[in-house]
């Protein structure tokens, strides 16, 4: 199996090491190498992939802002297919070096996940989200900084979820961040529509 393009091989990083986090761009404009995470901007959280090569991201699927969601199938889709959406790669080096991982190598990585691609998993948004399944991939540990994030905004302003309510915590979560969603939806179809001048 060929892993990397020619195209991808000798495509330089236009980005010094060094610099920190890429911006978002259009997914048309994205660098990505093959084994690269890839950080989708949602507004209010970020969906997570791993790039495939070939302008392909590998990721969870469905609607995963159903409270109730347990599972989901983890799929392959251009990323100019995912709509209007900023993305960027954010291979979460940092925090990788914070827990003393290292990458495995990208020609694992992609072989890995091949593997994986129509298979059904495990999806809770705060113990195995999008983040936690790429981080695993990419280092063999998962992890999400937005999740502990999330509980730690939960633990501030109200009781915290024990672990055996991840269920509850889950639903509760999933269902603030459609509410703000569809709130901000509602302040831009006003704005749009000349009502909120």
């Amino acid at each position: 199996m060929e892993v990397l393009s020619t195209i991808e091989r000798k495509t330089p990083n236009k980005y010094p090491i060094g610099v920190g986090l890429r911006p978002f761009v259009k997914p048309e404009c994205l660098h990505a190498r093959p084994g690269d995470l890839i950080e989708i901007d949602r507004t209010i959280f970020a969906e997570w992939g791993l790039y495939f090569g070939k302008g392909e991201v590998v990721l969870l699927g469905g609607d995963l802002m159903i409270g109730r969601t347990t599972s989901t199938k983890v799929v392959k889709r251009k990323l100019t297919d995912m709509g209007n959406v900023l993305v960027r790669v954010n291979n979460k080096k940092v925090p990788a070096k914070n827990r003393s991982l290292i990458s495995l190598k990208a020609k694992t990585i992609i072989q890995n996940v091949n593997k994986l691609i129509g298979k059904t998993v495990e999806y809770n948004i705060l113990s195995k989200n999008s983040e936690h399944y790429v981080t695993e991939w990419k280092y063999g540990h998962g992890w999400s900084d937005q999740s502990r994030t999330a509980l730690q905004s939960m633990t501030i302003f109200s009781t915290p979820p024990s672990p055996k309510d991840a269920g509850i915590a889950h639903e509760q979560l999933s269902e603030s961040i459609k509410s703000i969603l569809q709130t901000q939806n509602s302040i831009e179809d006003l704005q749009s529509s000349g009502a909120g001048t």
